[in-house]
Parts: structure tokens; sequence; C-alpha cells
């Protein structure tokens, strides 16, 4: 029997010629300064996709247009659970901007594997769940 994860957050991995967009943590969060992908937590009854829009708008002040969904990734943590809905943003009109005070910027694929240590405990195991379908070549090394 699988018990429900304590978040649900959509994750946006916003891709523009082979690079994706990150943000800085706000400093007065849990884990601030460091960097990591675009999205939020789920609203009681909102879907993963609907949220995912939101968040986007409200974060990056961008309209999401087309996105493909990958299967949802539950990651257990010392403090609490969470189901990760990631999202790859295909297309989408206006221009990124960090709209809370985040620093925002474009990283090679390469680059994500280097970061995936430093950024929120649930991101590195969600990039190698994202290359077992193909998103991302495996970790190198």
């Amino acid at each position: 029997m699988t018990t429900d994860p304590d978040l649900h957050v959509a994750v946006g991995l916003v891709r523009v010629d082979g690079r994706y967009l990150l943000a800085s943590r706000s400093p007065d969060r849990p884990g601030g300064g460091v960097w990591e992908l675009p999205g939020g937590k789920l609203h009681p009854e909102e879907s993963p996709g609907r949220a995912l829009t939101r968040e986007l708008a409200e974060e990056l002040g961008i309209a999401v247009t087309a996105v493909e969904a990958y299967p949802a990734f539950d990651h257990a943590q010392p403090e609490y659970a969470v189901r990760l809905y990631p999202f790859l943003v295909t297309a989408y009109t206006g221009e990124p901007e960090g709209r809370e005070g985040q620093t925002l910027r474009w990283a090679a694929q390469g680059e994500l594997w280097a970061e995936a240590d430093a950024m929120p405990r649930a991101n590195g195991p969600l990039l190698r769940h994202l290359a077992g379908f193909g998103l991302f070549d495996p970790k190198p090394g």
C-alpha cells in the first residue's frame, strides 16, 4: 500500500535551444540560494498541469502554450515525502523574469548534472528518473 506524499509539486523543465531554465531559490526558504527547476506546490483539487501553468506565470511571467508530461516521481526525505510532476515546457509566450526576486540562468544538460547534488534534494533523483524516459542522457561518469 502506497501512502500519499505530504507535498505535490509541478516542475517545469523550460527548454530553449538545448538549455534549461534554472532559478535561484529565495534566501528566506529552506535551502535558500540554491539553483532549482521552476514550479511549485499544487493547490487543493488543482491538476498538475494547471499548477505548472499558474506557477510559471506567477514566478516567471510566462504563459505556457505547450508541454510534454512525464511520469510523476515520488521522493522521500527525512522531513517529508514529495511527489513531483515533471513537464518539459516546449513552448511559451513572454520573456522569463524573476518575478519573486530570484535570479534566472540557462544551463546546458551537463550543467544540470553538475548542479544536481547542490539542488534541492529531490532534483538529482528527478533528473535520473527523467533520463530513464529519454529526456536527458544518463549522468556522465
